[in-house]
């Protein structure tokens, strides 16, 4: 199976999207938002059974990017394709959206411990669009 990544960039507060898919299927589609230097917002879009190791795993593959030892995830929240808003790609009905927030060096104020990127990072290497 081969992957395509798909990154777009906006200037402004519009989040920075990636669309990644295998070739002829639907796309799963990630946003991060709300940035700042203690923490940034994922919207995580796919299948149910893969919506949140996906959401973990871009923000690993984020924090990874910015050098971040130590991230904690808030409790996600859960909702329907229809409640995402616009979409870059068109994806199934039946897929599941998932928002959570990262934060960097520290507990959640949900009370979620921190996590080292580094032992995260492995496993969610096994995605192609990880690289």
């Amino acid at each position: 199976m081969r992957k395509i990544l798909i990154a777009l960039a906006v200037i402004g507060p519009a989040p920075l999207s990636a669309c990644s898919s295998t070739s002829g299927n639907p796309q799963f589609v990630t946003a991060f938002h709300d940035m700042s230097d203690k923490s940034f917002g994922i919207q995580a879009i796919a299948p149910p059974s893969v919506v949140r190791e996906l959401a973990i795993c871009k923000a690993v593959w984020f924090a990874e990017k910015k050098r971040i030892e130590k991230i904690s995830l808030s409790n996600p929240s859960y909702g329907s394709v229809g409640s995402a808003g616009p979409l870059p790609v068109k994806v199934p009905d039946d897929w599941t959206v998932l928002n959570t927030t990262a934060y960097m060096n520290g507990p959640s104020p949900d009370g979620n411990p921190a996590f080292s990127v580094a032992e995260k990072a492995g496993p969610c290497r096994a995605w192609d669009w990880y690289r």
